[in-house]
């Protein structure tokens, strides 16, 4: 059997980057990113042409979950840099302020409290999408043995 696509396999459908080909003998997925390999292949048979369509289902979800996943790490990251950046800002502003004369900088200040409100609000978010999602990825069981 030939890994990769060949004139003589007839392309069923695309998702994703997900490919799933067909041809006389066997319903084959392919990664677009790595055409040169296949991901998984089926017998052409109507049971196999749903279990090739089910897999390419679950390869694009699978792949979705990760780029969200991606994503969130980084609003997390992001998230608690920026607020422990303008936090350290906030305090070294009001000791400024209160040692100087002059009122010292007061917009600073303010536009320092929005930009801990907001990042903490980012990677307190991004932080909880990232715990649902794991308690949604291990089926709320936990790995600890109970009464020992």
């Amino acid at each position: 059997m030939i890994d990769q696509p060949t004139r003589d396999r007839r392309k069923i459908s695309a998702r994703g980057q997900f490919i799933l080909w067909e041809d006389d003998e066997t319903y084959v997925v392919f990664d677009g990113r790595h055409p040169d390999s296949m991901v998984e292949s089926f017998p052409h048979t109507e049971g196999g042409l749903l279990d090739a369509e089910a897999a390419l289902r679950n390869l694009v979800r699978a792949d979705r979950l990760a780029t969200f996943r991606i994503v969130l790490i980084w609003g997390t990251v992001v998230g608690l840099v920026a607020w422990m950046f303008s936090s350290v800002l906030i305090g070294y502003l009001q000791i400024q302020r209160f040692t100087s004369f002059g009122g010292g900088p007061g917009s600073l200040i303010t536009a320092s409290f929005f930009v801990v409100t907001v990042s903490r609000a980012v990677w307190v978010g991004s932080l909880a999408g990232l715990v649902l999602m794991w308690l949604v990825r291990s089926g709320g069981r936990s790995d600890a043995s109970v009464g020992g």
